[in-house]
């Protein structure tokens, strides 16, 4: 499911956006995710993550595993 992101992972540009949105209905939790792009322009996930809350901890604790 991923071997095209794992491929393309060495064509990224090297900037990465961090997003997070809320989960609704059934998950009442966020999904924080990094994407990059590739020369084509196509997203690639690198790392998600749900959690409770968007507090500092959570975020803090997001970015240190994905660096």
């Amino acid at each position: 499911m991923f071997d095209p992101c794992v491929w393309a992972f060495s064509h990224y540009k090297p900037f990465v956006q961090v997003d997070e949105t809320w989960l609704y209905r059934k998950y009442m939790q966020i999904l924080l995710i990094t994407i990059a792009q590739d020369g084509n322009r196509n997203l690639l996930p690198i790392a998600f993550a749900i959690v409770e809350s968007g507090n500092v901890e959570s975020w803090e604790s997001f970015l240190t595993n994905l660096w």
